[in-house]
């Protein structure tokens, strides 16, 4: 507070310079006060106010007020307390504090006059402005205030700063200035210096425009600014109490160079051609100025990057518009034309410039000047399956200055394989790419884009070409073969602008690498999201393999960054970084990471990186879990210790936790260990490892039985590693020894609505938050009044071991009889006599007797029980009358009364014991048994016979004869004899049924080679097919022969009928096949279409036809004597394609003594055979005819004759067909070779197989 500033200054002697003899009549002054005024000061207690109208104040300071000294001068200032106020404290207890300024507790000096009086002196004072306070310190206590001053230490006026000056418009004249700092409040006044034609006058600054720091003079200011005074001189005056009279500043200022023009007037375009504009503007206030003007004409393109087009002109005196051609270089744009003015004479900066004038002209519209730009790689190609793929096409979008017109887009055309499809169109399109989706792998696409608007089209396009990817079959020239995409693409970010794109080189050996082009796309996010924004690249050379960027755009920017490599004509296409690094800080937290596996103690996880990290970036990482409460409430909350385990590698993407709990639930992470350190973990993930047998068996608490049950309350232990779903109890009895298991369901309140009462997944680990307690489970129908031995086992998915073997007794119960009673007279009585059971289940007090009467209750005797442990059986007579033909009935069973429980127990009545009261007929029976069984023998001793006799008949009486063609030495010189079969003495006929039909083939003449040449081996064979790649059999070289000579020993042929498949290959050797069938050789038969067989040396894959209804495996289909009727045998036929006759090692047949298999002989063969179905070998139905000659020249198409047989050429020896009869059990050859079987010769069926040989 400032008060009576003028009134109140205070200078000590030391302040004052001027006149000695002021100097010592102020200290004799000052001497006189103190000594001789200053004890009557306690009486006037108007001196001892510290500020008026202010209390709480303890005394006053002297001088009161505010106090200004000049820097260097020394301050003293005197308290005085108030007395009454201040008791108990006197002068002692003053102390003198500074704030705002701190100053040196040594430069400061107290000096106590008298009791109520202290002194401070502080010599040579800085410049500042502190706050003093005098105040009572009492010990131990809180500051009293007596007063306050706040002090000025300055200097006197000093020279204002930043003096200046501004003509506006040439209309007035503001002048401005900054004042200097001083603690000392200081005055300053400007005055101007104004010529005459006389004489030069000093004129003061108007007071209507008059401030501290600035003073306006203006047409209408008294003075009035004077527009054509040049230069301007000026004078500033300051004072203050340390200078009243003050000090003063001259200036000069060149007029001119301070006028600031208006801004242009009347701007407008005054002439327009397609690329050309004139502007024209006014500025008529000036121009009669003297220096003349500069004028600054500045054309923007609005919303564009491109740099605006500054033109200065110069104006002079006189001249008051100028105009200016503006040149158009940029179609369909909005220029921006802005002209600002400044004085000839001012300098170039942006205060002595006018406001800006400004206009807006609009160029003409035309078609764009040029298509985008593209690189060979800019496209990446992404497989979508083994056949297709999308493909993404992306350039740089042509810079809004070159669209020249509205409706900008741009047309794709597309060509597939050198030709061009109207109907491939983008999916999707954007400003720097189109997606095309379903185009094939195997071929090639040429993608050709042109910019267009509404004008029109460019006059030139863009190529990009994308070559195809060639799959399961060679490339060729035309396959434009492109070399494989970089791989480990990664960029590195400085977070200032600054990236380091990286990547593995392609291998050159398949195709050579000429540069690599690194793409950037400005994104709102980056990858995987797809870029959005504006696609830029730059191409480097092969030998590299990483591209540096520098002070990229980067506020609030994200690159996306990939790379193509290049060879002559083609590139791989673009690969992606997956990722971005941040220098010098840790890889982001992981991403994807997932379980695999959850077994009962182990989990199973693995996780993958989104980044593609140069080797040594990743050192390995550590997995973090522990158990949670429960997987459905995961609040991340473990209820144990976190676990850490560290894996060392960077290759390591799985790991297997082990030693876990049984159907607990963990919560895992995983974390990035890199050389800056260690990554965020990734986001939990949850797994629950499977349930387990509980790890101790329950407690069995309590057992409750009855006489037919025990109920047992059970309580599981903890850790139950599951739901208990059931329990298993394990009893015997100690009696019988029997031993029984029972498992018991639990039920859980987890159940669903709707299920069973009792249902429990086996897999849950949760129940709802229900702990199993108690739990009872009864063992029912129980022997009463025994003992148990019994076991408890809880079980989950398993069961835990069982509890300790435990004992309980049934209570007692009621005895059942086991025997039924025995009848007899005794005298005039009936007695019944029974035996006590041997296991009683109570206490017996007595046994019933239900007597009846021809099935007629007659009456219930009670019989009392002694307890005679010794007595094995019960009599007991009854005085009753048995008359004739009266049966007697009589049942017993056994009574326990229990009087304690009030309770009677009836045991089951037992069987019936019988007695027949004479005159019966019972004998009658028994010889009715008697004469049953002797008839039951004689029909089984006759069924018997008979069927002896059937079974003779079928083994012995029937003699067997082949057809035609089957009879001794009709094949290949052998001889077959089969078993005879003969008729029984009744003439009839009997099938083989299911045993074995067995005879021998024998060779009758055989031929021996002693030139091996005449055949050619098994492995010979073969060796010559894989060298020279022919067919087995085929004529030429390498082709096997077939010697026409015989080697063969004897075999024996069995026929199991049990085999579906008829003759088995192993059996029949050489001739035939185990798995052949004929079902689909009607079709041949059938056809209309002639089918040539060339080349081919066997005829049928399959050697042996099965008869769909072979009366070997069928007996119902054996024909007798009476039955004239004949099998409807259907005969089928096969598809015939060739095969090598011994390209089957397990074929069967002989071999040589070298182990050759052993070829057919070239004996004549019948030349015609006839292939068909019905009951006997007359013409069959109508088939085909193949005619198979020796050379695949000769042979002439299939021709039919007239009965539609299987027809082979006549010449007997190149002709080497084999026929095979299958024999039914009604045809049989005689030992002549004749046909036998009566009437039914012919209508025997038969089936046949045909195998032709090459003759070369």
């Amino acid at each position: 507070m400032r008060d009576n500033r003028d009134d109140l200054l205070y200078t000590s002697s030391h302040g004052f310079k001027k006149g000695g003899i002021k100097i010592l009549y102020l200290s004799l002054l000052l001497l006189f006060l103190v000594i001789f005024v200053s004890p009557a000061w306690g009486e006037d207690d108007v001196d001892l106010v510290c500020q008026k109208g202010v209390s709480g104040f303890r005394g006053a300071t002297f001088p009161r007020g505010d106090i200004l000294l000049k820097e260097g001068d020394t301050l003293e200032v005197y308290c005085r307390l108030d007395m009454a106020k201040a008791k108990p404290y006197n002068a002692s207890f003053i102390q003198f504090r500074f704030t705002k300024t701190n100053i040196s507790e040594g430069l400061m000096k107290t000096t106590v006059i008298n009791e109520t009086t202290a002194l401070l002196r502080v010599e040579r004072m800085n410049v500042s402005s502190p706050h003093l306070s005098c105040e009572i310190v009492p010990p131990g206590s809180r500051r009293i205030q007596v007063c306050q001053n706040e002090i000025d230490v300055g200097y006197p006026p000093l020279p204002v700063e930043n003096f200046s000056c501004i003509a506006q418009d040439w209309r007035s004249l503001n002048c401005t200035w900054k004042k200097p700092y001083n603690p000392i409040p200081t005055s300053y006044s400007l005055q101007i210096l104004q010529k005459g034609k006389s004489f030069n006058s000093i004129v003061s600054c108007p007071n209507a425009t008059a401030t501290p720091t600035s003073c306006v003079w203006g047409p209408r200011t008294e003075p009035f600014y004077r527009q054509n005074q040049n230069p301007l001189h000026f004078r500033i005056n300051g004072t203050n109490v340390l200078n009243p009279k003050g000090s003063t500043w001259n200036f000069s200022i060149e007029h001119w160079s301070i006028v600031v023009p208006e801004a242009p007037s009347d701007l407008k375009i005054v002439h327009s051609l397609p690329d050309v504009a004139t502007v024209w503007w006014a500025f008529k206030s000036f121009k009669d100025f003297v220096p003349g003007l500069v004028h600054q004409v500045t054309v923007c393109i609005q919303n564009a990057s491109v740099a605006c087009n500054v033109t200065k002109l110069n104006s002079y005196k006189g001249s008051g518009h100028l105009e200016h051609n503006i040149s158009l270089d940029y179609a369909y744009v909005n220029y921006t034309i802005e002209i600002k003015m400044r004085s000839q004479r001012a300098r170039d900066e942006a205060s002595f410039w006018s406001k800006p004038g400004m206009i807006v002209v609009a160029s003409s519209a035309k078609s764009p000047t040029a298509p985008p730009k593209v690189d060979v790689g800019s496209y990446e190609s992404v497989p979508m399956n083994d056949k297709k793929r999308d493909i993404l096409v992306y350039w740089e979008d042509v810079d809004p200055l070159f669209r020249n017109g509205p409706g900008f887009h741009y047309i794709h055309s597309v060509q597939e394989d050198e030709e061009k499809k109207e109907d491939i169109q983008p999916k999707e399109t954007n400003r720097s790419y189109a997606k095309f989706s379903g185009l094939w792998l195997n071929k090639s696409y040429r993608f050709q884009i042109v910019s267009a608007n509404d004008e029109g089209n460019s006059s030139a396009s863009s190529v990009v070409f994308v070559p195809r990817i060639p799959k399961g079959f060679c490339k060729t020239v035309m396959d434009y073969a492109s070399p494989k995409s970089p791989t480990a693409v990664s960029q590195l970010d400085f977070n200032n602008g600054s990236f380091i794109i990286s990547w593995n080189p392609v291998n050159p050996v398949a195709v050579p690498i000429v540069s690599y082009t690194v793409f950037r796309c400005i994104s709102t996010k980056p990858r995987p999201q797809q870029c959005q924004g504006l696609m830029k690249w730059d191409v480097v050379s092969a030998d590299k393999q990483s591209k540096f960027y520098n002070n990229l755009p980067h506020n609030n920017m994200i690159y996306q960054f990939a790379v193509a490599a290049n060879a002559e004509n083609m590139s791989s296409g673009m690969a992606w970084a997956s990722c971005t690094l941040i220098h010098g800080r840790v890889p982001d937290k992981l991403k994807k990471v997932e379980k695999i596996l959850e077994a009962e103690k182990e989990i199973h996880i693995k996780w993958s990186l989104d980044c593609s990290y140069k080797p040594g970036v990743i050192e390995g990482y550590k997995i973090s879990y522990c158990r949670v409460e429960d997987e459905r409430n995961k609040t991340g909350r473990c209820i144990d210790n976190e676990k850490q385990e560290a894996v060392a590698g960077s290759e390591i993407t799985t790991y297997h936790l082990k030693k876990l709990y049984p159907c607990a639930t963990y919560m895992i992470s995983v974390s990035i260990i890199s050389a800056n350190g260690e990554s965020q973990k990734s986001e939990p993930i949850y797994a629950t490892t499977k349930p387990s047998a509980p790890s101790y068996p329950p407690i069995v608490s309590e057992v409750t039985v009855t006489n037919t049950s025990a109920t047992i309350s059970i309580k599981p232990q903890f850790p139950l590693n599951g739901i208990i779903k059931e329990y298993r109890v394990k009893y015997k009895s100690l009696e019988t020894g029997e031993a029984t298991e029972k498992f018991y369901p639990v039920a859980h309140p987890s159940r669903s609505s709707g299920s069973s009462e009792n249902s429990v997944r086996t897999d849950s680990c949760f129940d709802d938050g229900a702990v199993m307690k108690l739990t009872e489970v009864e063992v029912k129908n129980l022997l009463s009044n025994s003992n148990y031995s019994f076991t408890v086992a809880a079980c989950t998915s398993k069961c835990s071991e069982d509890s300790t073997l435990a004992h309980f007794k049934t209570d007692v119960g009621y005895t059942d009889m086991t025997t039924f009673p025995d009848m007899h007279i005794d005298g005039d009585d009936i007695a019944v006599v029974w035996s006590v059971p041997s296991n009683i289940r109570g206490p017996i007090t007595k046994f019933e007797i239900l007597l009846k009467q021809n099935g007629k209750d007659d009456d219930i005797v009670s019989v009392p029980y002694d307890g005679n442990a010794n007595a094995s059986t019960y009599y007991h007579k009854m005085k009753f009358s048995c008359e004739t033909s009266t049966n007697l009935t009589a049942q017993v069973r056994a009574v326990t009364v229990l009087e304690s429980r009030g309770e009677t127990l009836y045991g089951r009545w037992s069987s019936a014991g019988n007695f027949n009261c004479g005159g019966g007929a019972s004998w009658i029976v028994w010889v009715g048994v008697v004469i049953g069984v002797i008839v039951l023998i004689g029909l089984i001793g006759i069924t018997s016979t008979k069927l002896h006799q059937k079974f003779k008949y079928m083994k012995e009486g029937v003699d067997v004869t082949l057809p035609p063609g089957m009879a001794v030495q009709s094949l290949n010189g052998f001889s077959h004899n089969l078993p005879k079969r003969r008729r029984d003495s009744g003439g009839d006929t009997h099938s083989f049924g299911k045993e074995n039909l067995n005879y021998q083939l024998q060779m009758t003449t055989t031929h021996h080679s002693d030139d091996p040449k005449d055949f050619t081996s098994l492995n010979e064979s073969c060796l010559q097919q894989e060298k020279t790649g022919a067919r087995s059999g085929d004529h030429g070289g390498g082709k096997m022969s077939f010697d026409n000579k015989v080697y063969s020993e004897e075999m024996e042929v069995h026929h199991k009928p049990e085999k579906s498949n008829g003759i088995s290959s192993s059996d029949v050797g050489l001739l035939l096949h185990n798995d052949t069938t004929f079902d689909s050789a009607h079709q041949i038969a059938s056809s209309s279409q002639p089918q040539h067989v060339e080349n081919e040396h066997l005829l049928t894959e399959k050697r042996l036809s099965e008869c769909p209804t072979n009366p070997l495996l069928d007996d119902s289909l054996t024909t007798d004597d009476t039955e004239e009727d004949a099998f409807p045998i259907p005969i089928s036929y096969s598809n015939l394609p060739a095969q090598d006759l011994f390209d089957d090692p397990g074929f069967g047949g002989s071999t040589s003594d070298n182990g050759s298999p052993v070829p057919f002989s070239n004996s004549p063969y019948p030349t015609t055979v006839s292939i068909g179905g019905g009951s006997s070998p007359s013409p069959p139905p109508p088939s085909r005819i193949l005619n198979m000659g020796p050379n695949p020249n000769d042979r002439a198409p299939p021709s039919s004759n007239n009965n539609g047989s299987l027809s082979l050429p006549t010449n007997p020896v190149n002709s080497p067909y084999v026929k095979w009869t299958q024999v039914m059990p009604d045809q049989f050859m005689n030992g002549d070779g004749s046909i036998s079987g009566g009437d039914h010769t012919h209508k025997a069926p038969y089936c046949q197989v045909g195998i032709l040989l090459d003759s070369n």
